[in-house]
């Protein structure tokens, strides 16, 4: 497995992270434990010692000076079972003197030299710390003392065997802990792997798959479905090249075929001049239909790279319709149609050549689609920020199944009157790049009464459209 991989770097941290909280939980315990521990033995030696004073140094049981004392009277009193009673560990001892420093009674296990303490004030006890033992004394007015005392050695040893039991402990949690989490981030990752794994099998041939993420994590998800909306639109896109590239060659190779057949049925025997002339002029026509689509791949080509920017500047957009009405006025005669306009006057900031070259294409196919006779309705109106640009026509109209692709570049509908009309399939997708570019749309639609409509929609600041 790769140890550089997302999985081995989390898992590390993750291992690392809890090593230092472990230790730290375990050391803050340890302490903690060991202080209140401490503390007990301290109380506890203090009450022992409360506990023996009555039963070995009376605070009213002093001899008068002179006297001698009844050897181990005190003692016997009370008995050393009995004194055994009161000691909460058989480490425990203890021992008693009268103010003269002779012993009254001492445990068997007290240390060797213990003797009788000295500074300690009158009826309080106190608790010290003395070679390594733990000790609570307490001296009665009548000078008499009583010392109760554990050895540190025996408390350390518990605390030790305290440590290391909670030390294991801790290493059984980290190490359970270590593998529940590699054990959730193996799941975790192995979705991201299964997504990898699908992104691969699309980048190598097979676009229409798409990920599934659907039991994965919110981000996971998310990022599935961005995946997959890019991976969309890249088989879109690859479709749109191919179907390109297949149409392309088809139109180009139309006007070529011409120019070809016309060519070797003019040079395979001798003709008269006028037949020439008339080969030559149905060659020149094919080879200007032939630049007519180079230009327009040219120029759709600019628009998608972007090299194509925007000359911006104030315009009248009515003033732009009736110059192109001017421009297409020789095919309207011939077809003998009759254009309404309904028009207002503002300024929009447009690329002037651009969106002339957009009200030419639009209007010309709805001179060409017109029954003679008929009528195209033009109307030029401002809603708001955006102006809007109507050209509606009285022709057959569109097929409702080429509708969604009146404006892909080479399509053409399979209507015999629209078929019969000689176009590159470019002029639309033209249109539609530049109306894009200036942040519009554009939309074509059938009347009810007859005939299509192209409705343009254009910002009246793009820049403003753009931001």
């Amino acid at each position: 497995m790769d140890r550089n991989s997302i999985k081995w770097r989390i898992q590390r941290w993750h291992g690392l992270l809890l090593l230092v909280l472990v230790t730290i939980m375990t050391i803050g315990f340890f302490l903690y434990e060991r202080s209140r521990l401490r503390e007990k033995l301290t109380a506890e030696l203090s009450y022992t010692v409360g506990a023996l004073i009555p039963r070995l140094i009376p605070p009213g049981g002093g001899r008068r000076g002179g006297e001698k004392a009844a050897p181990r009277r005190d003692h016997d009193r009370l008995g050393r079972a009995n004194i055994a009673d009161f000691l909460f560990d058989p480490k425990v001892y203890y021992a008693a003197w009268r103010r003269d420093r002779s012993v009254i009674d001492m445990s068997a296990n007290a240390p060797a030299g213990l003797a009788y303490p000295e500074g300690f004030p009158l009826a309080e006890t106190v608790v010290r710390e003395r070679d390594g033992y733990l000790e609570a004394v307490h001296v009665v007015p009548s000078n008499r003392s009583l010392l109760v005392g554990f050895p540190l050695e025996a408390f350390e040893a518990s605390m030790w065997a305290f440590g290391l039991k909670l030390s294991a402990v801790s290493g059984i949690l980290m190490f359970f802990g270590i593998g529940v989490g590699w054990r959730l981030l193996d799941r975790e990752t192995s979705k991201i792997a299964e997504m990898a794994d699908a992104a691969g099998r699309i980048a190598h041939g097979n676009p229409s798959e798409r990920i599934l993420a659907s039991n994965a994590g919110t981000e996971l998800v998310e990022l599935a479905e961005v995946l997959n909306e890019t991976f969309g639109r890249l088989e879109r896109s690859f479709e749109q090249q191919a179907r390109f590239t297949a149409d392309a060659s088809h139109e180009l190779r139309t006007p070529l075929t011409a120019i070809l057949t016309r060519c070797q049925l003019t040079l395979s025997k001798d003709r008269e001049p006028e037949k020439y002339r008339e080969a030559l002029s149905d060659t020149l026509d094919a080879a200007q239909q032939m630049r007519k689509i180079v230009e327009s791949l040219l120029e759709l080509t600019r628009m998608d790279s972007g090299e194509s920017l925007l000359d911006l500047t104030k315009r009248d957009l009515a003033g732009v319709v009736v110059d192109t009405v001017k421009l297409l006025e020789p095919l309207r005669e011939s077809r003998n149609i009759e254009i309404e306009t309904a028009m207002e006057r503002f300024e929009i900031l447009i690329d002037f050549s651009k969106i002339q070259q957009v009200c030419i294409n639009v209007l010309a196919n709805a001179l060409k689609f017109s029954p003679p006779g008929s009528k195209v309705n033009i109307s030029v109106s401002k809603t708001g920020h955006e102006a809007r640009l109507v050209i509606a026509d009285e022709g057959c109209g569109i097929p409702e199944k080429d509708l969604p692709y009146l404006f892909d570049r080479f399509y053409q509908t399979n209507d015999s009157h629209r078929r019969s009309e000689k176009g590159t399939g470019l002029g639309l997708a033209i249109a539609k790049a530049i109306v894009v570019a200036h942040g519009g749309s554009i939309q074509a639609s059938n009347r009810v009464s007859g005939g299509a409509v192209f409705r343009v929609t254009l910002p009246c600041d793009p820049r403003k459209a753009g931001s």
